[in-house]
């Protein structure tokens, strides 16, 4: 090969070293950031479901402090119709089923309560292994709020990033292309 002729090889190699350089560039970086997206997506799904637990754990003390209060008077009642069927002399059947019904009605509220009080106790627990302080949880939402505001905005950024690469990269391939197009007349 001529010292000409291989001149124009290295020109060639060089100037399409220099075109696919930047793409391959992009490649890595675009492949980076989609790995980043996709691990900012799991953070924001784990900040999710954090809110969700806090949210559903104040529902569950609330409905609990609700139950306590229903619990007392359904006490009561039980009691009272209890003690007017022990009272009683001759006790009427309507009194007696009065005092089966208040008995069950206060079973199906300690039972409730039962089961609102093991669901609390998961919902803290789970808090807590994921660093959540379930005495303070007004704070710890307003906190998780923020930490889901920035996540989002960092995924909106990520995002626009990532369309940013792939329209540069469109750029790039199409002036890539106008160039092979016109290096093939030129040869031709």
């Amino acid at each position: 090969m001529s010292t000409s002729a291989q001149l124009k090889v290295e020109l060639l190699l060089a100037a399409i070293d220099k075109v696919t350089s930047p793409l391959d560039a992009m490649k890595v970086g675009s492949t980076k950031l989609t790995a980043s997206l996709a691990e900012t997506r799991r953070e924001l799904k784990g900040l999710e479901g954090a809110r969700l637990k806090i949210n559903d754990l104040q529902h569950t003390n609330v409905a609990l402090k609700q139950l306590n209060t229903e619990l007392m008077a359904s006490e009561a009642k039980a009691r009272a119709a209890q003690m007017a069927l022990q009272n009683a002399e001759k006790p009427t059947t309507k009194l007696k089923v009065a005092a089966r019904d208040a008995a069950r009605a206060h079973r199906e509220l300690l039972d409730k309560q039962g089961e609102l009080t093991a669901k609390q106790t998961r919902l803290s627990a789970a808090l807590k292994e994921s660093g959540i302080n379930t005495g303070k949880l007004g704070k710890e939402e307003q906190a998780l709020k923020v930490k889901i505001s920035a996540t989002t905005a960092t995924i909106d950024k990520q995002t626009e990033a990532l369309k940013r690469q792939g329209e540069m990269a469109k750029n790039v391939q199409r002036i890539t292309q106008s160039h092979d197009k016109m290096m093939g007349h030129s040869q031709a």
